[in-house]
């Protein structure tokens, strides 16, 4: 009976984590530390991969947008004329290097949206290794699926095991355990470490020789299982966070940053245009005056809106959301 138990457990412990189907084991672990360092200063294995660092660097490009905006649009208002005429012929000046900076913004920006547009595709049906090696759909919708099944069948797993505990505890002479099999995993996850020293209370312990050999066989059967339900219970853990994450990513961060990038796409090509713009208006001998309308209008219109909503999509989305990941990382410790 003893033997059939423990071979059933053995399977429950092992086979059940790893014969998931959807998505490969890692095949090294990877300290958590360094997958949350990752998030932070960025990937070397995927230099594509977003950071805090990265997200920063674009906010700060944002930032500095609307700082100069905001200087040049004060300029081309002044009522002394010939400051907003020497503005408005600064602003014209270069036209060529300022398209091939706006190009290269237009670039990381379109990067971004594609990047969405991939991870958000529920046909996409791309394979990708994550951070912690685990092989999974590029797909979030296809990849939600797989997270819920693998936490659905760790939860499983964990709870077999903890029953199974459960039941050598209880066969321990003067013991009063806590029943582990009726926690919710979470308290589970953080009570188990300190479980041994639950076994007993204060002055309870066995002292019949027969009850200390009982009490030292069912001991030893709990350590076989208590290692395999904290590496199953950080498993779940890591699913659970991964579900919660991905269905933030899905609704409502990526949709709203999305939206933003889009916006920056228009801006540059308002930009590229009124570039190309300058050129025509310097080879026709345009009045300064028109040309400082049009400039006012670019920056009022055009830039202000869309650079303000974008700094508060990075404020209030895409880089609170990259500090979760962070700690997410930090908290998945196995």
């Amino acid at each position: 009976m003893l033997k059939n138990k423990l071979a059933t457990i053995a399977v429950l412990t092992w086979v059940l984590p790893m014969g998931l189907g959807a998505a490969a084991p890692a095949s090294r672990p990877v300290n958590s530390a360094q997958v949350a360092s990752w998030r932070t200063h960025g990937n070397p294995n995927d230099p594509s991969a977003w950071s805090l660092d990265r997200l920063q660097r674009d906010f700060s490009r944002i930032h500095d947008d609307i700082s100069k905006a905001l200087i040049d649009d004060d300029h081309l208002s002044n009522t002394d004329h010939k400051q907003a005429q020497a503005m408005a012929l600064h602003l014209m000046a270069d036209p060529q290097s300022r398209k091939i900076s706006w190009e290269n913004r237009k670039r990381i920006y379109q990067g971004y949206m594609t990047a969405i547009d991939s991870a958000l595709d529920p046909d996409n049906d791309t394979q990708v290794q994550d951070e912690f090696g685990d092989v999974l759909p590029r797909s979030l919708p296809q990849r939600l699926g797989v997270e819920k099944k693998r936490r659905s069948l760790y939860a499983q797993t964990s709870r077999v095991l903890a029953s199974h505990i459960d039941g050598y505890a209880a066969e321990i002479p003067q013991a009063d355990p806590p029943i582990l099999a009726s926690m919710p995993l979470q308290d589970l996850r953080t009570i188990l470490p300190g479980y041994f020293s639950l076994l007993f209370k204060p002055g309870r312990m066995p002292t019949d020789p027969d009850q200390i050999l009982q009490a030292t066989s069912r001991i030893s059967l709990i350590t076989h299982l208590h290692n395999p339900l904290e590496q199953t219970l950080d498993r779940w853990s890591r699913c659970d966070s991964a579900v919660r994450s991905i269905r933030d990513a899905m609704d409502p961060v990526l949709p709203q940053a999305r939206a933003a990038f889009s916006r920056l796409v228009t801006m540059c090509d308002d930009l590229l245009a009124d570039a190309d713009q300058d050129i025509q208006d310097q080879a026709a001998g345009t009045p300064i005056s028109t040309v400082i309308a049009r400039k006012s209008d670019l920056i009022q219109k055009k830039m202000f809106p869309r650079l303000t909503q974008a700094q508060d999509m990075f404020t209030k989305v895409l880089i609170p959301y990259q500090k979760r990941r962070i700690q997410e990382a930090l908290q998945a410790a196995f």
